[in-house]
């Protein structure tokens, strides 16, 4: 942490292994700092990484081990593809990727289709039967208040 510039180690408070960053945090809970040479604000814990580590590796973004956004300690930080950074986080994307079985306890496969997806069988054969039960079914309604409407006009006639 020595080899930081003064005015970014004084925005670092190290209360134990993170290295929290306690200048400008945008709405995400990412640190920031203005880069003279870029002319524009960039991420503190970029910036602190390529200081103390080097280049990112191009194609790489940095993913937060500890999984505390502000912190720029770069025994923290590993350089990783979007993908990965994604996958191993706590989003949306990161559960359903890690889920092996539906809600109704079917394992989840591969399904080729119009698009390809993970998905069970067993749902998806249950969803297209329900779907074709649904249409068959608005199908006679029409089909009975059309002949119920015919009947009405011989009558009157």
């Amino acid at each position: 942490m020595n080899r930081l510039p003064k005015r970014i180690r004084e925005k670092i408070l190290c209360p134990n292994a993170c290295w929290l960053w306690r200048g400008a945090v945008d709405i995400y809970g990412y640190g920031h700092i203005y880069d003279s040479e870029r002319k524009r604000p960039v991420p503190a814990h970029r910036l602190v990484y390529e200081l103390l580590k080097g280049k990112i590796p191009e194609g790489k973004t940095l993913d937060h081990k500890c999984r505390v956004r502000c912190c720029v300690n770069p025994a923290h930080l590993e350089a990783m593809t979007a993908k990965e950074n994604i996958l191993r986080g706590e989003g949306a994307c990161a559960h359903h990727a890690r889920r092996t079985h539906c809600p109704k306890g079917h394992p989840l496969v591969e399904l080729y289709g119009k698009r390809r997806k993970r998905g069970c069988p067993v749902c998806e054969a249950e969803s297209a039967r329900q779907t074709q039960i649904r249409k068959r079914n608005k199908e006679r309604a029409k089909r009975k208040r059309h002949f119920t409407g015919l009947l009405k006009q011989l009558e009157a006639y």
